[in-house]
């Protein structure tokens, strides 16, 4: 499964809903919880906790839920996830110039 496909299933399989109940404290207000479902072999899904959700998927922290649903706030679709990992590399470097300046400077054989 690659990247795009994990994140794909995963963004199909957690959920955010809003919180059906606030409380009266306005220091933590937040706007949503996180849902998380696992699928059964006759095709319907069980909703876990995250701590499930995280152990059965092989994480040991929830870094990667915490990435998805950042991004899932900035494009609810799904099916839009593109791989981000690597890109491009600086420029070639000559290394021809670099060793004809070490040369230059007549360097010795270490004792």
């Amino acid at each position: 499964m690659g990247y795009t496909s994990r994140r794909k299933w995963l963004s199909k399989h957690s959920k955010l809903i809003p919180v059906k109940h606030k409380s009266m404290s306005a220091q933590h207000s937040r706007s949503e919880s996180r849902y998380f479902t696992l699928p059964l072999p006759d095709f319907t899904e069980i909703a876990v906790r995250r701590l499930t959700f995280l152990n059965t998927l092989g994480y040991t922290n929830d870094s990667v839920i915490t990435e998805l649903v950042a991004k899932m706030k900035k494009v609810p679709c799904g099916d839009r996830v593109k791989e981000q990992r690597g890109g491009s590399y600086g420029p070639e470097v000559n290394r021809a110039i670099i060793r004809n300046h070490i040369e230059s400077l007549n360097p010795c054989v270490n004792h």
